[in-house]
């Protein structure tokens, strides 16, 4: 499998347990030339009443969709089932830049949202915005996706 890997993207941490979504935005827009530069804080304040599930204390799907259609993005977004979600798959979406990932996440037992920047083979490099064990890490493909949990939600960029 062919590798590819972009700058690293700003290492954006998240200011509330629930803006994971918030702060990997921030982080595309400000890592992408011809985005917005604009704060986690003023997307949160956006898109906040359709991103926030409330129950577990994350964002959904849904909400991601409507978030990634804002056109000053510049993304497209589409669903994969946790069989598709392969490293073909990621490399394909990748040859246009940085992807963003609605995943269910172990670690918080709910949805959280990554943004990938590189892949390898299966190794996946991307940016968690958890504000306390997050950062540029890196993770194998099957960490995105989570057999019985649903599928990946992925926005990869339109231009």
């Amino acid at each position: 499998m062919a590798s590819v890997r972009w700058a690293a993207p700003k290492d954006v941490r998240q200011d509330y347990d629930d803006t994971c979504w918030a702060a990997v935005m921030e982080s595309f827009c400000w890592s992408n030339p011809g985005r917005p530069k604009v704060s986690q804080e003023e997307i949160r304040k956006q898109y906040n009443h359709v991103c926030h599930a409330g129950k577990d204390g994350t964002m959904t799907r849904r909400g991601l969709h409507i978030l990634f259609a804002d056109v000053r993005f510049g993304l497209k977004s589409m669903e994969a089932t946790p069989g598709a979600f392969t490293s073909a798959f990621l490399y394909q979406k990748l040859q246009r830049g940085h992807v963003v990932l609605g995943y269910w996440e172990s670690k918080i037992s709910g949805w959280h949202v990554g943004l990938v920047y590189g892949l390898s083979g299966v190794s996946v490099s991307y940016l968690d915005p958890d504000y306390q064990h997050g950062g540029l890490l890196t993770a194998s493909i099957s960490h995105f996706a989570a057999l019985g949990r649903g599928n990946v939600v992925v926005a990869s960029r339109r231009w």
